[in-house]
């Protein structure tokens, strides 16, 4: 069904505790084929997945990038993996993973010198450029998945009445299922958390297609629910919607929203075609400026009903400026830019030798940030575009 479909909820029906046992047919870790289709599929383009598996593999989150294989080397310790995730991860329990039936099914033949695409053990922090966390957390729920114990889910069947231009067509029934043991595959993820959908009768369904979400209403927008992917996507907005978005919120001018849109983009703090998306570094510069700089949208929206003020002659050009002057010049007064810069260096110690890790800029760079360590030996460098 295509995305000019929609639908109303007509049926709910739970089920609790019902066994699903298949989860044996994930005896097989990823390759590099699959791994960038999985990429697509979650709004990662493949030159970046690509950057992002070599990323991974460099600072030992995973065994290869470029393999062809999917399978594990035959006398790999898979309890040692399994016990280094649990002891980062406090809801991995070791016992979920015992039971290894059919290992031999997992293993590559001896003459294949690379095996698939696993994790190590060790766990990327949170502040590595988002393609780096999805692409590791389905990298390591795929090896988790072939080596766990059957789990029991908790169902959902949701019967969906759908029509086109108010034209009723039929009717499609979609079941959801959530585990109610492992919390690692109930989350789906291990920097973020994924839950069965609350659908009632009678809820409105746009864009029927083979799941249910709730996406989170963006500032200016009032969300939906939609039937979409399960898993989620890196977050893309259109320059025209963000245009839109500042247009309605009074941000800037007309003539120089596009220009900011450019700016962000030429500074490294966002980047992509027809679609963009913020960089890793465009992420944490946004939040530090959400904790740290006192400016709302309001004061620009503010600026604008003075703009108009002058217009109608309720204000003079000059009265306008010394507000605007004072405004600002409070705003700049409350920002501490030492630490801005602390916080902006702040990335922990590095994984590889211990040392502090810090913001490197590169000049003329179409990846102009990374994260790099102060040891100098050191050959650690994530880039965070």
């Amino acid at each position: 069904l295509d995305e000019n479909w929609y639908g109303e909820v007509i049926e709910v029906e739970d089920e609790d505790g019902k066994e699903w046992t298949q989860n044996r047919w994930h005896l097989k870790v990823y390759n590099t084929d699959e791994i960038l289709d999985t990429a697509m599929d979650k709004g990662i383009e493949v030159g970046d997945a690509q950057h992002a598996l070599q990323s991974l593999y460099t600072q030992g989150y995973i065994t290869y990038p470029r393999t062809e294989c999917d399978k594990i080397k035959k006398g790999t310790d898979v309890s040692i993996i399994i016990d280094k995730l649990a002891d980062q991860i406090p809801w991995i329990d070791p016992d979920d993973f015992k039971d290894f039936k059919d290992l031999t099914k997992l293993h590559a033949d001896e003459d294949v010198p690379k095996e698939g695409i696993r994790p190590t053990g060790k766990i990327p922090p949170d502040y590595l450029p988002d393609a780096q966390l999805v692409l590791w957390e389905e990298i390591t729920i795929q090896f988790l998945k072939a080596l766990c114990k059957p789990v029991k889910y908790d169902e959902r069947e949701v019967v969906i009445e759908y029509f086109k231009e108010g034209e009723t067509k039929g009717t499609k029934t979609v079941t959801f299922r959530e585990p109610t043991e492992y919390r690692w595959l109930k989350y789906g993820g291990f920097h973020s958390t994924d839950k069965i959908p609350d659908v009632e009768e009678g809820e409105k369904i746009e864009k029927v297609w083979t799941r249910v979400t709730t996406e989170e209403p963006r500032e200016g927008s009032t969300g939906h629910k939609n039937m979409n992917r399960q898993t989620p996507e890196i977050h893309k907005e259109s320059e025209k919607d963000l245009v839109r978005w500042m247009n309605r919120e009074n941000l800037s001018t007309k003539a120089m929203r596009a220009n900011h849109i450019s700016k962000l983009k030429s500074k490294g703090f966002a980047k992509g075609g027809e679609k963009l998306r913020l960089t890793g570094i465009g992420k944490r510069v946004a939040r530090l400026l959400r904790e740290e700089v006192p400016f709302s949208t309001q004061e620009s929206k503010d600026l604008k009903i003075s703009k108009q003020e002058i217009k109608d002659g309720f204000k003079t050009f000059d009265s306008v400026l010394e507000e605007t002057k004072e405004k600002i010049t409070d705003i700049y007064n409350q920002v501490d830019s030492d630490k801005l810069g602390r916080k902006l260096n702040n990335f922990g110690t590095c994984p590889m030798c211990g040392s502090e890790l810090r913001l490197v800029y590169f000049y003329n760079s179409d990846r102009p940030y990374a994260i790099g360590c102060s040891n100098e030996n050191c050959p650690l460098l994530i880039s965070l575009c």
